[in-house]
C-alpha cells in the first residue's frame, strides 16, 4: 500500500485538501486550507476533487434554510453548485447570475 499522506490536491470548491491519514483507498482523512477535516473519504473522490468542505457546506445550508425554509437545502445546494461549475467553465461572467439563486449580492 502506497503512503499518500501529505499529497495535496485542489478540490472543486477551490480549496486545497491535504491527505493527513491514509488507511487505504476507501478510508482516508483530508484537511482543507481553512482547517476543516473530512474523515473516511475515498481516494477516488479525492482525485476527482469532489470532497466537500464541511465548514463551508454547513454555513450555506443554514443560509438556505433561513431564506427559504421550505426548500430541501441539500438538493438546492447541489443544483446551485452544479450550475456554478458549469457556468464558470462556459461563461465566467454568468457566475454571478447563478449566485443570485442563493440571494447573495455580488
Amino acid at each position: 500500500m502506497k503512503n499518500k499522506v501529505g499529497e495535496i490536491r485542489r478540490m472543486n470548491n477551490g480549496l486545497n485538501a491535504t491527505i493527513i491519514a491514509y488507511r487505504g483507498c476507501f478510508d482516508m482523512d483530508v484537511q482543507f486550507d481553512n482547517g476543516a477535516i473530512r474523515r473516511g473519504v475515498k481516494y477516488q473522490t479525492y482525485e476527482l476533487g469532489h470532497i466537500r468542505c464541511p465548514m463551508i457546506y454547513e454555513h450555506i445550508k443554514d443560509y438556505v434554510r433561513v431564506i427559504n425554509p421550505n426548500t430541501d437545502a441539500d438538493t438546492f445546494i447541489d443544483d446551485v453548485i452544479s450550475e456554478l461549475l458549469h457556468r464558470a467553465k462556459t461563461k465566467p461572467t454568468c457566475v454571478s447570475l447563478a449566485v443570485t439563486k442563493l440571494g447573495i449580492k455580488v
